[in-house]
């Protein structure tokens, strides 16, 4: 699918939580797989952004990987959520040597459940120079296709970590950082709603629920 991608058009990829975690029955395993990675980042035109950026005409594409840490380092009643620390850490790390001032500054990170937070805005200076973010992670918020039409907004049914009602599950969001400036977040429901890792008695759910590709148009602000 890369091959063909990069064959129509410049590619970017950034990685999500699935492509440093594998799921065995005795538990997790953390690691990449350095081979794939190579090999997809050896194709023509197929830019993986692993805390790297590429500038493509006018646009810096900056593609950001959360640890595993951000994941799963933080619990709550039992159940794991995503760490604000880790990703302030983690982004003040990486954004100053990749953000660009002359450029349009676009975001590739996987999970959006923390990073539009105040706290996460308020300590990352950088990210306020960021207008637009591409998420995914979220699996749509598993909304029925049905009450997906209907229902409007961002709130999804559940979210990865099996807690319920997420607030940022689906959809456009913008989050104003000064009265002129804003940044938007576009959520993607992604290809496969239900992954390998659940129990298989779901997986025929995949064919209820469509996949998602989000087309975008960009359009130029008239002063």
């Amino acid at each position: 699918m890369f091959k063909e991608l990069g064959q129509i058009s410049e590619t970017f990829v950034s990685l999500g939580s699935h492509d440093f975690i594998k799921y065995l029955k005795n538990g997790r395993k953390i690691g990449f797989n350095e081979q794939w990675l190579n090999d997809l980042n050896n194709l023509k035109n197929v830019n993986l952004l692993h805390n790297s950026n590429y500038e493509f005409n006018k646009i810096n594409f900056i593609g950001y990987t959360q640890p595993w840490q951000y994941y799963y380092s933080k619990s709550v009643n039992g159940k794991y959520v995503d760490s604000e620390e880790v990703l302030i850490d983690d982004l003040n790390n990486y954004l100053p040597s990749l953000v660009k001032d002359d450029k349009c500054n676009i975001l590739l990170c996987h999970s959006p459940i923390k990073i539009l937070e105040d706290e996460v805005i308020n300590n990352v200076d950088k990210l306020k120079e960021i207008r637009l973010i591409l998420s995914g992670h979220m699996h749509n918020g598993m909304v029925p296709p049905i009450l997906d039409k209907i229902i409007k907004g961002n709130k999804g049914i559940i979210y990865p970590e099996k807690q319920l009602f997420p607030k940022l599950a689906r959809g456009i969001y913008n989050k104003n950082i000064t009265e002129e400036e804003l940044i938007s977040i576009i959520i993607s429901g992604g290809i496969t709603k239900i992954h390998d890792c659940s129990p298989k008695i779901l997986h025929p759910l995949n064919n209820v629920f469509p996949a998602s590709i989000e087309y975008i148009k960009v359009k130029r602000k008239v002063i």
